[in-house]
């Protein structure tokens, strides 16, 4: 579920390695409209699965100079790296065991019983199999690749719940400012533009035309921050 399309499989390849090096994962690829094509990047940081919005910029740096090498998407795109945000997309057999007992949404491949859609609580997943605890008592489980799109629903327990890990990654060295609130700040760059993140996700923009590029920082996505990139 990281990557749905032949094209999408492509750029996680290519993604991959350089999120790895700077101690990110990626969280989720996918190319969204026809006119103005967009490329949304998910990550968050390894160690803590947080992302402050120096790693979206750092990452947004590093990926734009790897595409105008590859030159992965013909013709004029967007680059857009966020953070999940605290309802998350689940894309990973291990997000499934990672907020087990939490509430969510997902979708399946193939309709089961006239349904395709459910909303409950997460099981702990066992053998390849994610389940699902919805409001009239039933659990319904399916094998991981069923699964087509998973999200978390934001409640005030998952709110808690990413005060605390914020709160730990604090204690342990992050800047307390970037860990638990949106931060601003002005990635390296030719005249640098000033933005802001929304509460509850971090954010970094940059804007440019290749060869030449600018970059700031600013919010575009409702459940994450972004860092953007126009290419050509």
């Amino acid at each position: 579920m990281r990557s749905l399309t032949p094209i999408e499989h492509q750029l996680l390849r290519l993604a991959e390695p350089t999120a790895e090096a700077l101690g990110l994962r990626i969280v989720r690829v996918r190319i969204q409209g026809a006119k103005r094509v967009r490329l949304q990047i998910m990550a968050e940081r390894q160690v803590d699965g947080l992302m402050a919005v120096e790693d979206c910029a750092r990452l947004s740096r590093d990926l734009s100079a790897v595409f105008d090498v590859e030159d992965p998407i013909r013709g004029e795109y967007v680059l857009e790296v966020s953070s999940p945000g605290i309802d998350r997309p689940l894309t990973s057999y291990e997000d499934f065991t990672r907020w087990a007992g939490h509430e969510a949404r997902l979708e399946i491949r193939a309709m089961i019983d006239g349904r395709k859609r459910f909303s409950g609580m997460l099981g702990v997943p066992a053998g390849g199999k994610v389940g699902i605890l919805t409001a009239d008592g039933m659990e319904h489980v399916f094998d991981f690749g069923e699964v087509q799109e998973a999200r978390l629903v934001l409640t005030e327990r998952l709110i808690a719940e990413d005060l605390r890990r914020a709160a730990e990654a604090a204690a342990q060295g992050a800047d307390p400012e970037v860990a638990i609130r949106p931060a601003i700040t002005k990635p390296a760059g030719p005249k640098a533009a000033r933005g802001t993140g929304k509460t509850g996700t971090k954010s970094a923009k940059t804007k440019g035309r290749a060869p030449k590029r600018k970059a700031g920082i600013g919010p575009d996505a409702a459940d994450a921050g972004t860092a953007e990139t126009d290419a050509h």
